[in-house]
């Protein structure tokens, strides 16, 4: 146990004499994009926790971004003083400890806002999210985030069936490439939805999303069953809302008599 504080003292190597911890566990190679770009904007401030012998405790994700974006020298602070089993113990809590805490969504919306407001990429905070599909594994899968989630990278196809909802600040989802990506729960996130390429079918549960939806020229919005609130909006250009045979037109939403001149409806 360490009783007192120990020096901290930052030095500068080059990047070629740190090495990764063969049993990281953290899988992050996804990341390592994400992470240039941060570092890009930001610079590499956070000092490499690691051995004198150069063995990496902490940093693995931005240290592999480093050298991507070929970076010689990087900063570090030396862990000499934990046992084998504190170095263990620490790189198993400093990335299991960021789900610790909660994000207070109203707070958070407002520093999100005013970002998006200063035409700040978002992507650099971590809460936009670009995958390729989303896909449902397990009796009550869910997903939960802020700012925008992206689908269809790849031209993915994906059904999910679980719960997609806000966690902290509004969630917008935008649906890009030539794939189908198919919703079939009940939906709760509060930002919008677009329909960029390719086509999104929803069912009528996806309207417990209160953001409004917007279909792009020539991209598809499938909707199984009735259509009820929000209502979609299909612009700017002529994107083709189409209902499943399954739509029973006694309920179909009134505004969809005005949809035919801005989109195909079938």
């Amino acid at each position: 146990m360490i009783t007192s504080p120990r020096s901290s003292e930052v030095q500068t190597w080059p990047i070629d004499k740190l090495i990764f911890h063969a049993r990281n566990s953290h899988r992050n190679d996804a990341a390592v994009d994400r992470m240039c770009g941060s570092i890009r904007e930001l610079g590499f401030k956070i000092p490499v926790l690691a051995r004198s012998d150069g063995v990496v405790v902490d940093s693995h994700l931005r240290l592999k971004a480093a050298r991507k974006l070929n970076i010689t020298e990087v900063p570090v602070i030396l862990c000499d003083e934990w046992t084998p089993a504190q170095v263990k113990a620490f790189r198993l809590m400093v990335n299991r400890s960021v789900t610790w805490a909660d994000w207070d969504e109203e707070l958070l919306s407002l520093e999100l806002q005013e970002l998006n407001a200063a035409d700040f990429d978002l992507d650099l905070t971590g809460f936009n999210e670009t995958i390729n599909g989303l896909s449902s594994q397990g009796p009550s899968p869910f997903v939960q985030n802020g700012g925008t989630l992206t689908l269809g990278d790849g031209n993915a196809t994906a059904t999910f069936s679980g719960t997609i909802r806000d966690n902290g600040g509004s969630l917008s989802i935008t649906k890009i490439g030539t794939g189908v990506q198919t919703f079939t729960g009940a939906n709760t996130y509060s930002g919008a939805t677009t329909v960029s390429n390719g086509t999104l079918v929803v069912s009528t549960a996806q309207f417990g999303a209160t953001g409004g939806i917007t279909v792009n020229d020539g991209p598809t919005l499938g909707v199984r069953r009735q259509l009820c609130q929000p209502d979609p909006v299909v612009g700017p250009g002529r994107g083709a809302l189409h209902l499943h045979r399954a739509v029973d037109d006694r309920h179909q939403h009134p505004s969809l008599a005005g949809l035919a001149g801005a989109g195909a409806r079938s």
